[in-house]
């Protein structure tokens, strides 16, 4: 009986391990690198505990698909190309905290507060004070609107669209979608600074014609009190509407983390891969993610 029992834990583990090792790959690499998630103040021993509850949380409400492998060396490469999909999804969905945080460094530019750098103890990056406080506006936003469950959701969705080890890096999609996702970086966030670039701008022209109507006024000495002062005053006057449209970037975050996923999981239609005959004992039957 003893000898049964063990063998079909062996047969269990050697049916389901592979399985749980790529799932986890996937998992640990999006949840290292994505917004909230991958923040750099969460000590390593939780990153490692979060991804292995999101991993054993997936395969007992789900099946998983996997593509079968021949050898070690194939599951090897597939072990990578997993870690390499999370990496993506992690990657789409910082374009957004990115560009956000991009608006408050162009801001910063145009108040002339750029070489105030402080480290940003979520990246572990230096950036400038107002681009540090967008960030962490973005972040606050993102957690309070539920963004990150979203995006916990969409993560999920990615195992439906790029089955284990079945992802399509070939695919001529991708590179027009990662220039397009890159591309969001700069045009939201010119978009998200341009109210404090026009005002600028205006104080700026002013001060010029200050300065040519009378030269005796020390224009250098007004320009460095006032532009810092009107920035300010304009972030906090559009603070309600800046919270607006990051929300709505949140979801946005979601599009483009699914946007991503798209372009690697390649045509419908494909071939379906093996799927292992049954789940565990005591796991739950799958459910599809809408």
């Amino acid at each position: 009986m003893k000898d049964q029992g063990f063998a079909a834990l062996i047969a269990w583990v050697t049916l389901w391990g592979p399985i749980f090792v790529l799932c986890f790959a996937r998992t640990m690499a999006m949840s290292n690198n994505a917004p909230f998630w991958g923040a750099k103040t969460t000590p390593g021993v939780v990153r490692v505990a979060m991804g292995l509850t999101i991993t054993a949380s997936y395969l007992m409400a789900r099946q998983p698909v996997a593509s079968p492998y021949v050898n070690v060396f194939d599951f090897i490469l597939q072990l990578i190309s997993e870690v390499c999909v999370g990496l993506l999804f992690a990657f789409a969905a910082n374009i957004i905290t990115s560009a956000i945080q991009a608006a408050g460094e162009i801001i910063d530019v145009q108040m002339g507060l750029s070489m105030i750098m402080l480290l940003n103890p979520a990246t572990k990056t230096q950036s400038t004070a107002m681009g540090r406080f967008f960030n962490q506006l973005a972040t606050m936003v993102f957690v309070s609107t539920g963004a990150h469950l979203l995006l916990l959701g969409a993560f999920f969705h990615s195992f439906d669209l790029i089955p284990l080890g079945m992802s399509r890096w070939h695919d001529a999609a991708l590179p027009a979608t990662l220039v397009s996702l890159t591309a969001k970086v700069f045009a939201i966030g010119v978009q998200l600074a341009m109210p404090i670039i026009v005002v600028i701008f205006v104080v700026d022209f002013g001060l010029g014609i200050m300065n040519r109507v009378s030269p005796q006024i020390n224009v250098l000495e007004m320009n460095n009190m006032i532009k810092p002062i009107t920035g300010c005053f304009i972030v906090v006057m559009l603070l309600p509407t800046l919270i607006h449209l990051i929300g709505v970037l949140s979801e946005e975050m979601v599009k483009s983390s699914n946007e991503a996923m798209k372009a690697i999981a390649g045509p419908p239609g494909l071939a379906s891969p093996k799927v292992p005959p049954g789940p565990p004992p005591g796991l739950a039957e799958g459910r599809k993610i809408p």
